[in-house]
């Protein structure tokens, strides 16, 4: 089972409970037990007097509604933990799996050379076999200046900016 439908059904399963909760709360609130017996069974008869009395909710339904009310909300919230922290670890779309593929290739080659500028990185075979549309056209050199720059060991070499 996908993990959003599962969801789905949880939070569905959640509402029914939900409504059974205010259901039966509602019908012990209008209708207390008449006998102390009584509290502690489910749906039961008991006579006394001669009088037969039949429970339709206990206490002890309402609480079992309450704790199922509890294990599906953290169940609930285990899914959403996991689902966030899969969002984190995995690269979602096409492009943020070039981009970190393109990082660690730039990340390797100024490893081997230190003194290589962000301009020849950037036009490096690796990097340009890595940074390919999926039609198979190069991505824009500022886009690959933005997603590797900030890995550049040394950012002094380059032209100097003008003086005013």
């Amino acid at each position: 089972m996908d993990i959003s439908n599962k969801l789905n059904n949880l939070y569905i399963l959640l509402d029914n409970l939900e409504k059974r909760e205010r259901k039966i709360a509602s019908y012990l609130e209008n209708n207390p037990p008449k006998y102390k017996g009584i509290l502690d069974r489910s749906p039961a008869s008991s006579s006394r007097s001669g009088d037969k009395y039949v429970q339709k909710f206990s206490f002890s339904d309402l609480e079992d509604v309450q704790q199922t009310i509890a294990s599906a909300k953290n169940e609930i919230d285990d899914i959403q933990k996991a689902q966030a922290e899969d969002k984190r670890i995995r690269p979602r779309t096409w492009n943020e799996k070039q981009k970190q593929n393109c990082r660690e290739i730039a990340r390797k080659l100024w490893h081997e050379n230190k003194e290589m500028t962000i301009a020849s990185m950037i036009e490096h075979p690796e990097i340009i076999e890595y940074t390919k549309h999926l039609d198979g056209t190069r991505l824009s050199v500022s886009a690959r200046r933005n997603w590797i720059k900030d890995l550049c060991p040394n950012n002094s070499p380059g032209r100097r900016r003008k003086q005013r």
